[in-house]
């Protein structure tokens, strides 16, 4: 826990939320950034299924799909860390009013994301998904 909070300072720049929890910035040692994805307590996500989940992704390689760096179970505190997408998550680009999407990039994004699912469901040896 003591070095997640010194790579995302304290947990200082939230970049999202979801499901699991809150979403920090970090920063490791070599200088890359990170996406910290912190459990919260609302999330009925114990670390069984997190050492499960943290297991099938550390496996996972694929041009289309973010790569798990790490994962920390400390007493309470569970965290999945993340390669950090420097142009921010597919939500914000399909909702964004000031710079739409054209239709072309909306297809290409479609398409890449249909590539990863097909690599989490066919191609991944053994598949991630049945």
């Amino acid at each position: 826990m003591i070095y997640l909070k010194r790579i995302t300072n304290d947990f200082k720049d939230n970049i999202g939320n979801g499901g699991f929890g809150s979403v920090y910035l970090g920063i490791i040692e070599n200088g890359c950034q990170v996406a910290v994805k912190m459990r919260s307590n609302s999330s009925r996500q114990g670390v069984e299924e997190l050492v499960s989940e943290a297991k099938n992704l550390a496996r996972v390689h694929h041009m289309n799909l973010v790569t798990l760096m790490g994962y920390c179970i400390d007493g309470n505190c569970m965290a999945l860390v993340y390669e950090y997408m420097h142009e921010g998550n597919l939500q914000q680009k399909l909702k964004d009013d000031v710079k739409p999407l054209t239709w072309k990039k909306r297809l290409r994004i479609a398409y890449q994301s249909a590539l990863g699912l097909e690599y989490l469901h066919k191609a991944c040896n053994p598949p991630t998904f049945s």
